[in-house]
């Protein structure tokens, strides 16, 4: 039987998403494979739990707590092999998408499921990320790249017109992300954003139906039915994705027609072997008229919470949630 370590936390602001992904994959693991709890606290301190059952307060990510103490400290070398057979590392953000932790898995030749340390580097850069969909011939929206104080408003705006978001390049799930319509809202966009990056991304804002796509395999990747979000505010913030369940309308699947989802599916596809990611993603973006599709980012590794998109694709699309998980292992044995 094989050990799975299940690797959840992290420094990353999503370190509580990252818990109610990972209690989530643990509860639904296949019975074939002994799954082995291992947190990381926000100072990337490892600790190794005996059962499942670490979690504290865990009906939402307001609540959901874990005592780290209540597991033994070990060190992420090459002793791990001890204690598993390969890891699922349910991180998101900084050290769980950025290729760090995927570098110390490589180094120690672990087994894990996602994408390789230099693809998940890539793909959490969204400036870089761009660039590379571009070359590949893929549509995106325009933008801009800033450093701090490099580019005024009226630039910006004469550049991409109102409104435009302001995002950290380097981070996740809408984290430090806002939309900017008039002068008066911008400087406080752009200090949030620095808050989490030195880099920042400025976008012009596209006005289309919001599409998602989950991407599952190797080489020859597989694309599940689309699913829409309608937020209820502004935009699909990290709010409306994790705390609030009312935060955003989630339409599985959305409602498209054959084309539509073709378009999707082949630039979902395409998006994934272009910037090289393995075993899973979603892809984002924005339908627009023509039937044309605007990928907004990729996600290295999406949430696995209850209201999150990427196991409610794939259950609609035939492939159920420890299915799901069995495959995502597999694909991860393979590859090694």
């Amino acid at each position: 039987m094989n050990k799975i370590g299940v690797f959840f936390g992290g420094p990353s602001p999503e370190h509580e998403i990252s818990l109610l992904s990972a209690k989530n994959i643990m509860a639904a693991m296949p019975a074939n494979y002994q799954v082995v709890p291992i947190g990381i606290d926000r100072r990337k301190n490892y600790f190794i739990f005996n059962n499942i059952n670490c979690f504290l307060r865990a009906s939402s990510a307001k609540t959901i707590n874990i005592n780290y103490e209540r597991g033994q400290k070990i060190k992420l070398d090459k002793n791990i092999i001890n204690f598993i057979d390969m890891a699922f590392p349910i991180l998101h953000g900084t050290f769980g998408e950025d290729g760090q932790i995927q570098k110390i898995f490589e180094d120690l030749d672990l087994p894990f499921v996602g994408a390789s340390a230099r693809s998940s580097k890539l793909c959490m850069d969204k400036i870089q990320t761009k660039k590379v969909l571009i070359k590949n011939n893929l549509k995106v929206a325009d933008y801009l790249e800033a450093t701090r104080k490099s580019i005024s408003f009226f630039d910006v705006k004469s550049k991409l017109g109102l409104p435009f978001f302001v995002k950290p390049s380097g981070a996740g799930s809408s984290v430090g992300v806002s939309k900017v319509r008039t002068e008066k809202e911008y400087p406080k966009a752009i200090n949030e954003a620095f808050k989490y990056d030195k880099k920042i991304l400025l976008e012009k804002a596209i006005v289309g139906r919001e599409i998602e796509c989950a991407v599952l395999g190797g080489d020859i990747p597989k694309a599940s039915l689309p699913g829409e979000v309608i937020p209820r505010g502004e935009f699909y913030s990290y709010c409306a994705k994790y705390l609030d369940k009312n935060g955003a309308c989630l339409i599985v699947p959305a409602k498209l027609t054959l084309k539509q989802i073709k378009v999707i599916q082949d630039a979902a596809k395409k998006t994934f072997l272009a910037t090289k990611c393995y075993g899973l993603a979603c892809v984002d973006g924005f339908l627009i008229e023509d039937n044309k599709f605007i990928v907004n980012e990729i996600n290295t590794m999406p949430g696995f919470t209850k209201i999150s998109m990427y196991p409610k694709m794939w259950a609609i699309s035939g492939v159920s949630y420890p299915k799901l998980l069995n495959q995502l292992i597999k694909l991860a044995l393979e590859r090694k």
